[in-house]
């Protein structure tokens, strides 16, 4: 745990590394477009299921100075804490790094904020720089992987455990794949194709009971693409036409495995049950006019009514590199010009 005085230090250098290795706008607009592309593709969830920890709030928890320190003197101070942490989030600070290395790099935004100069060996030490965030953050989703798939395999276990209290019930039926269901309603009239858009209601829960996502609730059906969802309901809607209602019992590793949604109702390896009928098959959006026919479906994404699961800060890939040497008798590369880049 690192001492509080390192406190508005990091976090200010959490904006200085970002900006030192070229990738601020990258990350930023990454990030807008992840959460873009989670808003168009899904429905809301129940308000419940969104009960986790706001990033308001953890702008809050952070901007406020540490007790030991005096009181800040710039009225923006806390704003611009508040910006640092952001932005060392989205870079990947949270791998950590040693109060001894943590010096070295605020050494460097003292020699940026002393002189306008580019460092003339600035160049030569970019690639490892690179290299250093690369390595922490390969050791940091290694321990982050390890802890889901030991916080599932409980989980895991009394979904087994569940599932082998459904041979009792003579109705529940099992596929190859190890998808449970049991089916309602048949329905009379088309059956779905995985190339196929579906209008449904549905409610899921878990194996105690607690429901995490109800349309019903939302008096909302949802329209989802079955190449796009889960896939415990891709093959599980399959089974019954238009008009028809079933039970999955979906395994864990044919929902969200060992990487639901963050801070959700839903937690890693967890069986999930659902509840869904089908009110209309429709057949796959066309293509618009010119766009290739043959281009294959998405892979299967998270279940209606959930973003996908939240990725790992994508690090900046446009670090300067050092361009290689020129041929043996090559004529010299002209100076660039003003205003272009890298000048």
């Amino acid at each position: 745990m690192m001492n509080n005085k390192f406190l508005p230090v990091s976090t200010t250098l959490a904006g200085a590394i970002i900006l030192f290795l070229g990738g601020c706008s990258k990350s930023a607009d990454s990030a807008k477009e992840d959460s873009a592309a989670s808003s168009s593709s899904h429905q809301a969830a129940s308000s419940h299921e969104h009960a986790e920890v706001s990033l308001e709030d953890k702008i809050a928890e952070h901007a406020e100075a540490p007790e030991s320190s005096a009181p800040d003197q710039n009225s923006d101070g806390p704003a611009l804490r508040a910006l640092g942490y952001i932005v060392g989030q989205q870079v990947g600070l949270q791998a950590g790094y040693s109060e001894e290395e943590l010096e070295y790099i605020i050494s460097g935004i003292r020699l940026a904020s002393e002189t306008g100069e580019r460092p003339p060996d600035l160049q030569e030490h970019l690639n490892r720089a690179k290299a250093i965030v690369q390595e922490k953050r390969a050791v940091y989703l290694k321990k982050q992987q390890e802890k889901t798939e030991n916080d599932a395999i409980p989980n895991i276990q009394a979904g087994e455990k569940f599932l082998m209290a459904l041979a009792a019930d003579s109705e529940v039926k099992i596929t190859e794949s190890g998808l449970h269901y049991k089916i309602l309603e048949q329905g009379s009239g088309v059956v779905p194709k995985e190339t196929d858009t579906v209008k449904v209601n549905y409610r899921g829960t878990l194996i105690d009971g607690t429901e995490f996502d109800s349309s019903y609730q939302r008096n909302a059906p949802g329209e989802f693409a079955l190449n796009r969802v889960v896939k415990g309901w891709t093959e599980g809607l399959q089974l019954i036409g238009q008009g028809g209602k079933i039970m999955l019992y979906v395994p864990s590793n044919l929902a969200y495995g060992n990487n639901p949604r963050p801070g959700g109702i839903i937690k890693p390896g967890d069986l999930l049950i659902f509840e869904i009928e089908i009110l209309e098959v429709n057949g796959a959006p066309a293509p618009p006019k010119g766009f290739p026919t043959n281009i294959p479906p998405p892979p299967s994404g998270p279940p209606p009514g959930f973003p996908p699961t939240r990725r790992p800060p994508d690090l900046p890939n446009n670090l300067p590199v050092t361009p290689p040497p020129p041929p043996k008798g090559a004529p010299p590369s002209p100076p660039p010009r003003s205003g272009s880049p890298g000048s």
